[in-house]
């Protein structure tokens, strides 16, 4: 028998400071718990923010394929498209909030117990809601498609070579 007390094992929680085992000094797990805290407010933020730009009207960036330009539009006439607007706003939320927690961990030098579980059990809620929704929106949606040229009306790049063509 040993007399050798006993390890902990590799995979300890965090935020109790039990992993701590000689390996790591606390500049090191800081930095690690700084770090994972903020990609834990980075997943939450990020996936709130496109759930809510799903649910409520917000002005997001708006994407027109046909007239291939970008445009704030409240309300667009043309095909437009949200999901690029969507996420990028949804990235800018995420790596604000990662920032900002990273700060605040770095200063602050100990966590309540348990804490981390929580922020991933909220990560891994927030998601969930995410992808529900947009799974939701994609399979209700019904593409109205545009209307096409009435064949005999010429289209309007073509009209001005066509009467040029025509006068004697």
């Amino acid at each position: 028998m040993s007399s050798a007390s006993p390890q902990p094992p590799p995979d300890e929680n965090l935020d109790d400071g039990s992993l701590d085992d000689g390996s790591l000094d606390d500049l090191e797990v800081s930095q690690l718990r700084a770090r994972t805290y903020a990609v834990c407010a980075l997943c939450i933020a990020s996936a709130s923010s496109f759930f809510l730009t799903g649910v409520a009207p917000l002005p997001v960036l708006l994407y027109f394929p046909i007239a291939r330009r970008w445009s704030f539009t409240p309300n667009p006439t043309e095909l437009a498209m949200d999901f690029y607007g969507r996420s990028l706003l949804a990235l800018l939320a995420g790596v604000a909030a990662a920032l900002s927690i990273y700060a605040v961990m770095r200063v602050i030098k100990s966590a309540r117990p348990g804490r981390l579980l929580l922020l991933t059990g909220y990560a891994a809620t927030a998601l969930l809601l995410a992808a529900g929704l947009f799974a939701y929106q994609l399979s209700v949606r019904v593409p109205t498609p545009l209307p096409l040229p009435h064949p005999t009306q010429p289209e309007p790049a073509q009209l001005p070579a066509q009467l040029q063509m025509d006068e004697p």
